[in-house]
């Protein structure tokens, strides 16, 4: 199926370049017929309303000044209809010499010589040698933060990115990528594939599929997956994917809790053996305007603030920190010690229920 879809891909872009030869070709041919036609023009004028005798070569080499308005003037007419006819051959030059020829050099040489510079410059094989890497297939926001991560951690990945112009940008940011097929055995091949750490799949789950179907073909690699809907974990793990991920799904779930347990109600975000890391918005609780040294919350409950959210941004629970409507407590906590933090905060937030 991959042979086919690059025969296909293969051929629509030679068709294309075909078209645009052709084209060009043809607007060859009309400036050249255009130039005889000024030149027989010309010499009927001068013939016939001048009263003057030129040769061909005169006319056609009228015509040409005139055309790229170098105007020398050293043949020329008198009469209105010759002035008149200098003036159509003056404007279809500046049109079609001056404005639409340098478009069409550009667009049908210039540019193509600068993609094809540029897509040659673009690595097509890593640098060196691959050993416990990342693979990361595609750039999209949440990669780009991951190989931030990846970076800071100085653990070893690689981008493979169909794009050139995506590609040439990785590089040019002296970040590790390849440009390649992401369906294509040759590609992970080259990536050492055996020796990778995890295969991390960013795309679109038909795009997700096809990467895993051509990794399981040549490697047991561990594979993550993004799934765009939650019906497509199923097919993605059938086409060899370890872990999927349903992003979307796991932020409208997130956001739900978040709408439905209140502000007394603490968010659940993971599990370390058997303590529970969860979340708890300040925003409308009397901890509002308060040092974390005032809370007294592990006194009290037996919970331990890990960390505070501001804004996106992360930081440590000093004890000179003061909380705003924008914090968000990070604990963690047994499950029974959770419960009574719950209950404590019941306090400032008598149920609403009967």
């Amino acid at each position: 199926m991959n042979k086919h879809l690059k025969t296909f891909y293969a051929i629509s872009k030679n068709k294309r370049e075909k078209g645009d030869l052709l084209l060009l070709l043809k607007f060859f041919v009309f400036l050249i017929l255009l130039v005889f036609v000024y030149t027989y023009l010309f010499q009927v004028i001068m013939t016939r309303v001048e009263g003057a005798h030129h040769s061909l070569v005169a006319g056609f080499y009228w015509v040409l000044i005139n055309m790229t308005t170098l105007g020398t003037g050293d043949i020329y007419f008198t009469s209105d209809i010759g002035r008149l006819f200098t003036t159509l051959v003056l404007l279809s030059g500046v049109i079609f010499l001056l404005i639409i020829l340098p478009y069409a050099v550009i667009s049908f040489f210039i540019f193509p010589w600068m993609e094809e510079m540029a897509r040659r410059s673009i690595p097509t094989e890593p640098a060196e040698s691959l050993k416990d890497h990342i693979i990361i297939c595609g750039t999209d926001s949440i990669a780009m933060n991951l190989e931030e991560k990846l970076r800071l951690t100085n653990s070893p990945y690689i981008f493979v990115e169909p794009d050139p112009e995506r590609a040439e940008k990785l590089h040019e940011s002296d970040i590790p990528v390849i440009h390649g097929d992401l369906a294509s055995e040759e590609t992970y091949k080259k990536l050492n594939i055996d020796d990778a750490k995890i295969v991390f799949a960013n795309q679109s789950d038909v795009i997700n599929s096809h990467i895993a179907l051509t990794v399981r073909g040549i490697s047991e690699t561990p594979i993550v997956a993004l799934a765009e809907t939650g019906a497509s974990k199923d097919i993605l793990h059938f086409a060899g994917c370890n872990y999927v991920l349903p992003v979307k799904e796991i932020l409208g779930r997130n956001i739900a809790n978040r709408c439905v347990s209140g502000a007394s109600h603490t968010n659940v975000m993971g599990n370390l053996e058997k303590l529970k890391i969860v979340e708890f918005p300040v925003f409308a609780t009397p901890f509002m305007g308060q040092k974390i040294s005032e809370l007294k919350i592990r006194e009290t409950t037996g919970v331990n603030i890990v960390g505070i959210w501001e804004r996106g941004g992360f930081s440590t629970p000093r004890p000179d920190y003061i909380l705003t409507s924008k914090s968000v407590l990070l604990l963690m906590g047994a499950k029974e010690k959770l419960l009574e933090f719950d209950a404590y905060m019941s306090i400032y937030f008598p149920s609403d229920k009967p």
